[in-house]
C-alpha cells in the first residue's frame, strides 16, 4: 500500500541531517567543547606573549575543539572547523613572525586539525552505525511481533469460522444444544461445555447438554443460589472462576469430581431475553479470557440464543405429536420409542423390565349412561391420577380407548405387580389390569401381547383386579410373535 513505509526507508528517514548536532549530546563533552573553544580563544587573545615553542603547543592545542566540532556536528563541519583552524594558525604564525612563515609549522598543525576532524567523524559514525543496527533490530522484532500477531488473528478467525459452523449446523440439525456446546468449546479449546437452560418452574436451570467429562446431569436453584450459572442466568452477565477449588460453591459437586479447576459462564442472549447459560470448563487454573478470546464467546452466545428457541419450538412440535391430545399421556408412537429405548438399555444393563396393560371396567356402559363427554372426563382424570402414582423413570401411554400402558424399567415382577395394584385402587374408577416380564429376548410387541392377554384373563376372572403373565399367555389360536 501507499502508505506504508518499508524497514530500511524507516530507518533512513531516522538519520540526521549533517549539520544538525546529535541529541543528547553528554554534558561532559558539551561542557569540553566550551572550555575548548574559551582555551582556545584565549590562545588567540595571549599568542604574541608567548615563548615560540609555547606558542607551538598553543596552536597544536586547536586540534581539541576541531575534533569535538567533527565528532559532534560531523565530517563537512569538522573540515571546515580543520580549515578555519589552518587559516586562523597561519595568520597567527605570519602576524607573530613579522611575515615569516614556518610551513613545517604551519603543514603539521593543519595535519592535525584535519587529523582531529577525522577521529570525530569516525566516532560519530561508528555511534550512528549502532544506531542504525539497533534501529533494524527493533524493526525486525517489531515485524516479527506483527507476524505473530496476524498468525494469531488468522489462528483465532479459523476458530471463529469453525465454532459458527458447527452452530449453524447443528441448529439445522436434530440437536442444536449440543452443538451450542461444541461451538463454544471449540471456540476457546476448552475440554468441557454444559448448556443450562430453566426449568418449566422457573425456579431453578437444568443441565441439558454436556459435552466433557462432566457424565452426570444436574439442576440448581436460582433464588439466592451462589452457583456461577444461576448468577450469569440473573444479571445477563459473564462470570468467572480461575480456581474452583478455591470456590467450591460456584458449582455443582460433580464438577468438582470430574477434576474441573476453571468456569465462564456466558448468558445466552441479551438484554431481558436470556434463554439460558453456556458454562465452559478447564482442568487446569487460569487466567480469564482475553480480547482475542471474550468477544467470540460473546458472539457465541448470542447466535446461540436464536438456536436454543428454535430447539424449544421444535421440543415442543415434537411433544405435540408424542402425547395424546385428550389424557396428556404419551401417545402408541411415543410408547413405541420409549419401550425400545427401555429395552435396549435393559439388555446392557441385565435390568428387568416390565410392561402393564389396564382398562376401565365397564367403561363402554359408562359412556351409554352418562355421556362421551362425562367418559372423557373421567379418562382425563384417571390418567392424571396413575400419572402421579409412578415412578419418574415409569412412563404412561394412552393405548387405545380407554386402555392404557405402562412400562416399568428396573422393576421386577413383585415390584411390578404392587405398584400396578396401588394404581387401581387410587382411581375412582374400577380397573383391570395385566403384567407381564420381559424374558430378555422377546420383542417389544411379543412382551405387550402377553400383558394384553393376562388383563385379558383378569376381565374374565371378575374384573377389579391384577394378574401376571407366563411365558405361554397368548390369546387362543395365537402363536408367539
Amino acid at each position: 500500500m501507499d502508505n506504508q513505509v518499508s524497514g530500511e526507508q524507516a530507518i533512513e528517514s531516522t538519520e540526521q541531517p549533517i549539520w544538525e548536532p546529535t541529541r543528547g549530546l553528554p554534558l561532559q563533552r558539551r561542557t569540553v567543547l566550551v572550555l575548548a573553544l574559551a582555551l582556545s580563544g584565549l590562545i588567540f587573545l595571549s599568542y604574541d606573549r608567548l615563548s615560540p615553542d609555547a606558542a607551538t603547543i598553543a596552536l597544536l592545542a586547536l586540534w581539541v575543539p576541531v575534533a569535538l566540532v567533527g565528532l559532534t556536528y560531523g565530517l563537512w563541519a569538522g573540515t571546515v572547523a580543520a580549515v578555519a583552524s589552518t587559516i586562523v594558525a597561519l595568520a597567527m604564525r605570519i602576524w607573530r613572525d613579522s611575515g615569516e612563515t614556518a610551513i613545517t609549522d604551519i603543514v603539521g598543525i593543519s595535519t592535525m586539525a584535519f587529523a582531529g576532524a577525522l577521529t570525530g567523524f569516525s566516532s560519530r559514525s561508528a555511534k550512528r552505525q549502532q544506531h542504525l543496527q539497533g534501529e533494524l533490530e527493533t524493526r525486525v522484532a517489531e515485524a516479527s511481533d506483527r507476524r505473530r500477531g496476524l498468525e494469531q488473528e488468522l489462528e483465532q478467525a479459523k476458530r471463529i469460522a469453525r465454532s459458527m459452523h458447527l452452530l449453524i449446523d447443528g441448529a439445522a440439525g436434530d440437536d442444536a444444544r449440543l452443538a451450542i456446546c461444541e461451538a463454544g468449546r471449540y471456540a476457546v479449546q476448552a475440554p468441557i461445555a454444559v448448556l443450562w437452560e430453566p426449568v418449566e418452574s422457573g425456579l431453578g436451570l437444568r443441565a441439558t447438554a454436556v459435552v466433557g467429562p462432566l457424565v452426570e446431569e444436574s439442576e440448581i436453584p436460582l433464588q439466592g443460589s451462589r452457583y456461577g450459572a444461576a448468577r450469569a442466568f440473573l444479571s445477563g452477565a459473564a462470570g468467572f472462576v480461575g480456581d474452583l477449588s478455591a470456590h467450591p460453591e460456584a458449582a455443582p459437586q460433580n464438577h468438582q469430581g470430574a477434576g474441573v479447576r476453571t468456569l465462564h459462564w456466558q448468558p445466552i442472549g441479551a438484554g431481558p431475553g436470556i434463554e439460558g447459560v453456556l458454562e465452559l470448563g478447564w482442568l487446569e487454573a487460569r487466567g480469564p479470557l482475553g480480547t482475542a478470546d471474550g468477544p467470540v464467546v460473546e458472539v457465541i452466545g448470542i447466535e446461540a440464543a436464536t438456536a436454543l428457541r428454535r430447539a424449544r419450538r421444535t421440543d415442543r412440535i415434537a411433544s405435540l405429536a408424542l402425547v395424546d391430545q385428550l389424557t396428556s399421556a404419551g401417545n402408541r408412537r411415543a410408547w413405541d420409542g420409549e419401550i425400545g429405548r427401555a429395552l435396549a438399555q435393559a439388555r446392557r444393563e441385565h435390568w428387568p423390565v416390565c410392561v402393564a396393560v389396564l382398562d376401565l371396567d365397564r367403561f363402554k356402559e359408562f359412556n351409554d349412561t352418562h355421556g362421551h363427554g362425562a367418559g372423557d372426563d373421567l379418562l382425563v382424570e384417571i390418567a392424571a391420577a396413575w400419572s402421579d402414582g409412578l415412578r419418574e423413570s415409569d412412563f404412561l401411554a394412552r393405548y387405545g380407548g380407554d386402555e392404557f400402558a405402562v412400562l416399568l424399567p428396573n422393576c421386577d415382577p413383585p415390584e411390578a405387580m404392587r405398584l400396578i395394584d396401588r394404581l387401581r385402587v387410587a382411581s375412582h374408577a374400577p380397573s383391570s389390569a395385566g403384567v407381564a416380564a420381559w424374558n430378555g429376548e422377546e420383542s417389544a410387541e411379543s412382551l405387550v401381547r402377553r400383558a394384553d392377554f393376562a388383563l385379558y384373563r383378569a376381565k374374565r376372572t371378575g374384573r377389579s383386579r391384577t394378574l401376571g403373565a407366563t411365558q405361554d399367555s397368548w390369546f387362543p389360536g395365537e402363536q408367539n410373535p
